[in-house]
């Protein structure tokens, strides 16, 4: 004979909402208290800064031009006279982290574009950070001095592909893309 627990469902309910806003909380101080991401950064010549934010809410710290050589048909490369080590929060040792150097929003006054339009930092390189821009239009090419760019610390878990007969295509989005969604 079974005997079946009388459960308040409301009571049920209570107690899984507490349990979640519990581990929410405990897991969001955790985070706050051990997931700075240090990272250690060698000046490599005279004039190198440390990336910085202009405003304390932005995204993305900015970077300095340290050297500049023209290195073919309106193509600069552009040296910011740093390389970085990242040091992994200990909460989490299975994520690989990068950093992306982007271009800074007012690069279109330049007249130039970054070559990759985003530059990826693998977490172990250690050489200086350089940026290569092409000249597509009239503007006020960089100088050495001048904020290039701007870099921000990415992290993903690690991944793998695996190969399969047919993936599933009866989604929301199925097959389409290149403006399939409108405007």
């Amino acid at each position: 004979m079974t005997v079946k627990p009388n459960l308040d469902q409301n009571a049920v309910e209570h107690t899984i909402d507490k349990k979640i806003n519990d581990f929410y909380f405990k897991t969001k101080t955790l985070l706050r208290e051990k997931s700075v991401i240090v990272v250690k950064t060698e000046k490599l010549c005279d004039g190198a800064q440390l990336p910085q934010r202009a405003h304390e809410s932005d995204f993305c710290f900015d970077v300095v031009a340290t050297s500049c050589k023209h290195i073919g048909w309106r193509k600069w490369q552009y040296g910011i006279g740093l390389a970085f080590e990242m040091e992994k929060p200990e909460i989490f040792p299975n994520l690989q982290f990068d950093i992306d150097f982007r271009p800074r929003s007012s690069v279109y006054k330049t007249g130039m574009i970054l070559s990759n339009c985003i530059g990826t930092l693998d977490e172990l390189y250690r050489g200086e950070v350089k940026a290569i821009f092409y000249r597509v239009t009239f503007g006020k090419r960089y100088k050495v001095g001048d904020k290039i760019g701007q870099i921000v610390v990415n992290f993903t878990l690690p991944t793998r592909f695996e190969e399969v007969e047919k993936v599933n295509k009866n989604t929301e989005r199925g097959t389409g893309g290149f403006g399939s969604t409108g405007r």
